[in-house]
């Protein structure tokens, strides 16, 4: 199995971010596998830094936020405060390839909704058909699987939508 994703870090998502290269991107590449285990140790109330250094590696830490600010706040002058840290160092893969872009496509229907709210959905339609069939029309959103036994319908309320375009008179 062949898994292609981008993942653009935006510097709103973070408390402080420091980009200090005149290139206005930086492409990493790292095993997946390995990120995956490193960023599932971060709890709540635990920030993270992560830095890429000229020697092809990513470090990244973990740290208790609260010990941090109260070792921050006294200067650094105990220098026996714990903050529970982990460091970890990722060695990046240097790898040829080319960027690809997918082409923006104008589509007919443009439907957003909370992956949890859609996982919840496709989990109770499976249990009654392996197919899903979605039907959209400028005033609802119908989900309908069948098997030889059973059919099921699920219509999606427009409160649990984040956003719903179509174009007028359509239904598909």
């Amino acid at each position: 199995h062949v898994c292609l994703y981008e993942i653009n870090i935006s510097k709103d998502w973070f408390n402080q971010y420091n980009y200090d290269s005149e290139e206005s991107q930086i492409i990493i590449s790292c095993n997946s596998n390995n990120l995956t285990k490193i960023l599932s140790l971060c709890k709540t109330n635990q920030g993270l830094t992560i830095g890429f250094n000229n020697d092809d590696k990513l470090d990244i830490d973990i740290f208790d936020v609260i010990l941090k600010q109260i070792k921050d706040n006294n200067n650094n002058k105990d220098e026996n405060c714990n903050i529970n840290e982990r460091s970890f160092t990722l060695n990046c893969l240097d790898i040829d390839f080319d960027i690809l872009t997918p082409e923006e496509n104008d589509y007919d229907v443009d439907l957003y909704i909370q992956s949890k709210i859609l996982s919840n959905i496709f989990s109770d339609l499976s249990l009654f058909g392996e197919d899903i069939s979605i039907n959209c029309s400028n005033n609802v959103v119908k989900l309908k699987t069948e098997s030889t036994d059973n059919s099921m319908v699920q219509s999606i309320s427009f409160d649990q939508l984040k956003k719903y375009d179509v174009v007028d008179s359509y239904n598909v």
